[in-house]
């Protein structure tokens, strides 16, 4: 079973504005220190925390329990103006978990409840083995070099949206990681099943990716692991995925 924290800003909407309008500026840079804190408190402990909507995080949280998210909390709602809440489920798939970890969230109250401040509510703890998926695309410096910033910037999206879906269709989720990387939860494919979503990649985009995929009961392990293994592909010209566990 995999662990999902579902992590929102409460009322973040009105605090936005009142009691005066805040700078966008300093929306962003409080947004960006509030991901490092975040991320810092999940990876010290084992886990890992994506970034969704930058009012909202996702969190894989396998092996972190209730006590260690209200300190969590406690720490965040200590050093900023606001509060935020936490969901915490499992589910078979992550797909499944993210979406459970969400309604528990959301049962807690709206995102401008004035009411929700700073809550928890714990639903079922997971463990058991995680797969994290790393992307790459390959020779990515020359395309970044031919283009303008903004145009790169645009093909990333696209190929977000593209392995998002390809993705979601097999109960798995995609995120950006920034450059020409993306990481994806993913719900335990074969290597065969990597290879023909590589291919349809290259068909769709007329670009080469790689794949190193990580598997281990700890998320920060998996993601490491992700990562070596994408340095195995790297090495080895005649290899798009590899698996390390």
């Amino acid at each position: 079973m995999l662990q999902f924290t579902a992590i929102q800003i409460d009322d973040y909407g009105p605090w936005t504005v009142k009691p005066k309008h805040k700078r966008e500026s300093d929306l962003q840079i409080i947004q960006s220190r509030l991901y490092l804190d975040i991320q810092t408190l999940f990876s010290t402990h084992g886990g890992f925390v994506f970034r969704a909507r930058e009012d909202s995080l996702l969190a894989l949280s396998n092996g972190i329990g209730e006590r260690e998210h209200y300190s969590f909390m406690e720490q965040i709602s200590s050093t900023y103006p606001f509060t935020v809440s936490m969901g915490v489920s499992s589910g078979e798939t992550p797909l499944e978990a993210q979406k459970r970890a969400s309604e528990v969230l959301y049962s807690l109250g709206g995102s401008r409840d004035p009411c929700r401040r700073g809550k928890l509510k714990v639903d079922s703890l997971g463990n058991g083995k995680i797969q994290i998926a790393h992307f790459d695309l390959e020779s990515s410096r020359n395309l970044t070099d031919s283009s303008s910033i903004y145009e790169s910037f645009s093909l990333m999206r696209e190929i977000e949206v593209f392995l998002s879906e390809e993705l979601r269709d097999r109960d798995s989720l995609l995120f950006y990681m920034g450059g020409d990387n993306f990481m994806g939860v993913t719900n335990f494919l074969d290597r065969v099943e990597f290879i023909e979503l590589v291919k349809s990649f290259e068909k769709e985009f007329n670009l080469t990716i790689k794949v190193g995929v990580g598997e281990s009961e700890v998320p920060l392990d998996a993601v490491m692991l992700s990562s070596l293994a994408l340095d195995d592909v790297r090495s080895n010209r005649n290899l798009r995925v590899s698996v390390r566990s």
